[in-house]
Formats: structure tokens, sequence, C-alpha cells
């Protein structure tokens, strides 16, 4: 991953990592449920968006190698089954 992913995928997980700990405050609070489950909804979407960017950049160094030959295609394909297993399970 290049830098500029890091930094995005490291915001999204801290800000998550924020709004977990909010999320167990506001139990622990008694608080109303509907509040609870609506952050709990905006912490699965920073997760789902920090995936994303996680698996482009896996699927992108995956082409680049095969392209330059430090992989053979089908070890490359046999990565991106496997994304593509875990996604679809």
């Amino acid at each position: 991953m290049d830098d500029e992913q890091n930094k995005s995928i490291l915001k999204a997980l801290r800000t998550c990592r924020g709004q977990l700990e909010g999320i167990l405050l506001m139990i622990e609070e008694k608080r109303n449920p509907l509040d609870v489950f609506n952050q709990i909804l905006a912490a699965q979407a920073l997760l789902k968006r920090a995936g994303k960017q996680v698996l482009s950049s896996q699927l992108k160094t995956s082409m680049q190698k095969a392209a330059d030959g430090d992989n053979s295609p089908q070890e490359e394909m046999a990565t991106v089954e496997t994304i593509l297993e875990k996604l679809l399970t």
C-alpha cells in the first residue's frame, strides 16, 4: 500500500475505534438502543470502507506482480480467488 492509502485506512480505523469506544460507553449508560444501533452501523461502514481500500491495494499489487513477471498470472489469480471467497462467504 502506498502512503496515501495507509493514511486513509488508518484514519478510518482510528475513527472506528473511537466509535466503538463510544458505543461501549452508550451501552454502559443504558442509552437508547436505536442510537446505539445507528453508531454500530456507522462503525460497520468505516470498517467496510477500510476493507475495500485494503482489498483494492492487494488487487493492484497482484496485477502488478503478474504484469512484471514476479509471480505467474496463475499464482496471482489464486490470490484474487481467495479474496473473492472471503468476500462471498
